[in-house]
């Protein structure tokens, strides 16, 4: 097998970037099991034999692709959080996050139930999955602390938050529960993590 090329070069990185797109691209339109290496290629503009240079297989493509998929989505939703200065209302900040992070749902729903799928049945998809909720939920206590907000077990009410709030974008998103009034439910889990932060 060829050693795998580490890009340094700007064209390389577009490069390794475009295949990791297009592998994003196919991965949620066709799941991960009936996508090929040669579809990824024909998508991304290069021969087969590139991908193969900046990548061991189909699985680090995905991989790639998993992380690409989460920080498109999360970036923007910490972004928003940001612009939020103290005094705090975690009332209207929870208002204006939880729809985000719902959109960032149904924006991908399709890859996004692809990729959680995979993450169950793969243990290195789910390791990274849980390395990169770790990494948002880090990147949003460190927000919190940076503003003055230094409560008892921090990290942990923002895990338990995190969960609840992706939990609940998940069931919208899927329409788990044909009879569940997703509105009323908008409104327990705002009451919920504010309750958990404030306690």
């Amino acid at each position: 097998m060829a050693e795998i090329r580490q890009p340094i070069k700007r064209t390389s990185i577009d490069k390794k970037q475009n295949i990791i797109k297009a592998g994003l691209k196919v991965f949620s339109e066709k799941g991960y099991y009936n996508t090929t290496t040669v579809e990824i290629a024909k998508i991304a503009g290069v021969s087969t034999g590139i991908i193969y240079n900046y990548f061991k297989d189909k699985k680090d493509i995905f991989l790639h692709s998993l992380k690409l998929c989460f920080e498109t989505a999360f970036t923007p939703m910490l972004n928003t959080l940001k612009q939020f200065k103290p005094p705090f209302n975690f009332d209207s900040i929870l208002r204006e996050f939880i729809p985000l992070c719902l959109k960032a749902h149904n924006d991908n729903k399709i890859a996004h139930q692809e990729l959680l799928g995979i993450c169950v049945l793969d243990n290195d998809a789910g390791l990274l999955l849980q390395q990169m909720e770790n990494q948002a939920i880090q990147s949003i206590c460190e927000y919190l602390l940076s503003n003055g907000i230094n409560l008892p077990h921090l990290m942990e009410k923002t895990q338990i938050a995190y969960h609840i709030i992706e939990e609940y974008c998940h069931d919208v998103m899927l329409e788990k529960y044909y009879q569940t009034d997703f509105d009323i439910m908008f409104e327990v889990v705002i009451t919920t993590v504010k309750n958990i932060y404030l306690q």
